[in-house]
């Protein structure tokens, strides 16, 4: 869309006019807006049903911070650091109120819980940030990034939350790491999901001796070997060992998901991959984020697969004959990204 205005010369009066663009590129670009100085927010959150959810945007924000706006994040915006700043050390190099962005939060029941994050950044360049609760140690991230992620991060500070408030407060470290929004959760809790919901997974039991089928060829999941490494690929089902997968509940609706053929190996995103054209193959099982995996009902008992350190991916096959490819790509509802679980 492009707006012209008409000058008023002798004797004329003004009449704005504009142009309506026409054959334009599609898909059409989102507005990418971002608004300099700070902001202060409800800065609090409550648990229901064991989880806590905070919009980024919804604390207080020292004066480095910037609240950005984009129709693919959740409730719209997100924050970032200054351009101006850039942080690539180990530790914070500015912890002062002006450097944090800081979030009061209430737990219901003590118990064990997980802090979860959302980025909508998508430059491996810009994708790491600190952490802390109740004034703990500063915990890094870092190699967090791709639109839409959500990344889970279990340790000390939330294993043990006690009922009562907390402060979450965020450090910057690399400018351009785009934070969209945090939940705290308990580990029984769902993971998190989408852009705006706190809790889209439904309750599901896949778990057991399973075949894995591909909504858009009718084929299986298929081990082309039995070794760590081996390519994962389609296959008309045939019955065979390397076709039939054992799925267990590792952590509260988290998978993992073996090969029958030894029952120690299983499906991973190689080298703990999060961009699109990630390959999986079958690996060694060692209870990497990478090997563990949620399944997100789409409709007519077909899943998306996500894998725990990128859950803004999932199992996508690239194409529908015998031997085609199984690799990780951003979630767009494609029925070469949703599966069936059934028993054998």
């Amino acid at each position: 869309l492009a707006i012209a205005w008409q000058n008023v010369g002798y004797n004329q009066p003004p009449h704005p006019s504009f142009y309506l663009g026409e054959g334009m590129t599609l898909p059409v670009p989102q507005p990418d807006i971002v608004l300099d100085g700070s902001a202060s927010g409800s800065s609090s959150g409550s648990s229901s049903g064991g989880i806590v959810s905070i919009e980024a945007e919804d604390g207080t924000l020292g004066d480095r911070w910037n609240i950005g706006y984009h129709t693919g994040a959740s409730n719209g915006a997100f924050i970032e650091i200054d351009p101006s700043y850039n942080n690539g050390t180990s530790s914070p190099e500015c912890t002062s109120a002006e450097c944090v962005a800081s979030y009061s939060f209430d737990i219901s029941s003590s118990g064990n819980h997980r802090f979860w994050f959302r980025i909508v950044s998508e430059n491996g360049s810009d994708d790491s940030f600190f952490w802390r609760i109740d004034d703990g140690s500063w915990n890094l991230e870092n190699n967090r990034w791709g639109f839409g992620n959500w990344y889970l991060t279990d340790n000390s500070q939330v294993d043990s939350l006690n009922a009562g408030s907390h402060v979450l407060e965020i450090s910057y470290r690399e400018n351009g790491t785009r934070l969209d929004k945090f939940v705290i959760q308990l580990d029984s809790a769902p993971m998190p999901c989408g852009d705006n919901s706190i809790n889209n997974a439904v309750s599901i039991n896949i778990t057991g001796l399973k075949k894995i089928f591909n909504r858009a060829s009718g084929k299986c999941l298929d081990a082309g070997g039995n070794y760590d490494g081996a390519n994962i690929q389609i296959w008309r089902y045939w019955g065979g060992s390397n076709q039939k997968w054992s799925v267990a509940d590792v952590a509260g609706g988290m998978y993992s998901i073996r090969s029958t053929m030894t029952g120690s190996r299983s499906l991973d995103c190689a080298g703990l991959g999060i961009s699109n054209g990630t390959n999986v193959q079958l690996y060694s099982y060692w209870g990497g984020a990478n090997q563990i995996f949620a399944a997100y009902y789409v409709s007519s008992d077909y899943y998306r697969i996500s894998p725990a350190h990128a859950l803004g991916q999932c199992l996508d096959a690239w194409g529908t004959s015998n031997g085609s490819n199984v690799g990780t790509w951003s979630y767009w509802g494609g029925t070469n990204q949703q599966w069936s679980f059934s028993a054998p």
